[in-house]
Order: C-alpha cells, then sequence, then structure tokens
C-alpha cells in the first residue's frame, strides 16, 4: 500500500505540489527539541540516537509518506525507550494522543523481548506502525555498515529476515527491495568477517603449533 503518487525510475514517490504543500505546514520544532534529549544517547555501531531519528524521518519522506502524525512520530520514536521522557510531554503536543500512541506501538516494553518485540509490531501494529518500523530497520542496516561485529550483524539481519522483511512486503514493496539488497550487502561483509576471522584463528594455531607450512591468514 502506498501513497497515491507516480513513481520515478527508482520506484520511489515524486513530491507533488500538494506533497510539498503538506510537509510545510508540518510543525516539527516541539518534537526535535523532545528528540534532541537523544544526542548524548550513542548509537551501537555509529553516530548518536537524535541523528537516527532525523535518519528514520527522511526515509519515510523519500518514499513519499507526508503524514504528520506518522513523520513527528519518525523524529521520536525512540524518546521513550531511551529518555525519561514521560507520555504525557509528548500527549499535549499538537497531534500528541496520536503520536504518542504510534511511538508507544513501535516501543519495547521493559518485559519484552526482542523477538517478541519484533513479533508484536509485525503481526499487531498498525499500518503506520508498520511502515516506521520498516524505515527504521533500513535505517538501521544502513549504520551496520559500520558495524565490526560479526554477531551483531548476523544477528541483525535474521531478525529482519523473519521479522521485519515479511511485514514490508505487506506495507510497501520497495521498502521490501531496498532491504533485500542491504540483507545482502550486511550478508556479504559478515561473509568476509568471517572468513577474515577464521584464517587469523588458522594462522594463530599453525603458528602455536610451529607449522611453517600454514597458508598464511
Amino acid at each position: 500500500m502506498y501513497p497515491g503518487r507516480a513513481l520515478d525510475g527508482n520506484g520511489k514517490h515524486r513530491m507533488t505540489d500538494s506533497d510539498m504543500e503538506r510537509l510545510l505546514a508540518l510543525r516539527l520544532s516541539p518534537f526535535i527539541q523532545l528528540a534532541y534529549r537523544l544526542v548524548d544517547v550513542p548509537r551501537k555501531y555509529h553516530g548518536n540516537m537524535f541523528r537516527h531519528q532525523g535518519q528514520t524521518f527522511f526515509i519515510l519522506i523519500d518514499y513519499g509518506y507526508t503524514d504528520h502524525v506518522l513523520l513527528k512520530a519518525a523524529i521520536i520514536h525512540d524518546v521513550l525507550e531511551d529518555t525519561d521522557t514521560a507520555p504525557e510531554e509528548i500527549n499535549r503536543l499538537e497531534d500528541g494522543p496520536a503520536v504518542l500512541a504510534l511511538v508507544q506501538e513501535v516501543s519495547r516494553q521493559p518485559d519484552e523481548s526482542k523477538d517478541a518485540f519484533l513479533g508484536r509490531v509485525a503481526g499487531q501494529g498498525s499500518f503506520h506502525a508498520q511502515v516506521l518500523k520498516c524505515a527504521d530497520r533500513i535505517a538501521n542496516l544502513a549504520d551496520l555498515g559500520f558495524c565490526t561485529e560479526y554477531e551483531r550483524i548476523v544477528r541483525t539481519v535474521d531478525e529482519t529476515i523473519r521479522h521485519i522483511l515479511p511485514m514490508a512486503h505487506r506495507v510497501n514493496v520497495n521498502m521490501a527491495r531496498e532491504l533485500e539488497d542491504l540483507i545482502a550487502s550486511r550478508l556479504a561483509i559478515a561473509r568476509k568477517m568471517g572468513a577474515s576471522a577464521c584464517a587469523s584463528a588458522c594462522a594463530s594455531a599453525c603458528a602455536d603449533s610451529g607449522d611453517d607450512t600454514c597458508p598464511e591468514a
């Protein structure tokens, strides 16, 4: 399901004049102020969580989404999880109740495992919650290019294949295609890292054994 507008050569939606007018009417300042609380929360492998909110926001616009509640939720989608922001602080802003409900949908609860959380969004989440989670995961996989931890790359790709990709095929096939491209590229990185780790381990074992016939790592 897409916003109803023409596609460009890359399968992305071209912004119409009415789309641009809708974006011009978007009042984000109070939400950006809340999001800025994330500037000191580091990402696991690159940047900080404030930047990540912006990445997710612009991915949605890149795919043609201009719904105000969706975009406002995107710019603060991690504040409940990663700061001490109270729900009431969101609730009293413009569109606050709807934005809060959407942010809560895509926020992991303290008693939820990661698998249970992703399964909940994929199985029970609203259309906008699923679209937002797909954009969030595109941003996550893009940043994963900075990750040097083999296990984290493999785990993130596995989560994406099991939970996010089927959801993306339901809500936005072009997002699904981008996710598939990112999965392939991240798996290629992981394979190289795995091969390098194996070669290094082999070289180390050969050195320990004094076997000078072993191949170099």
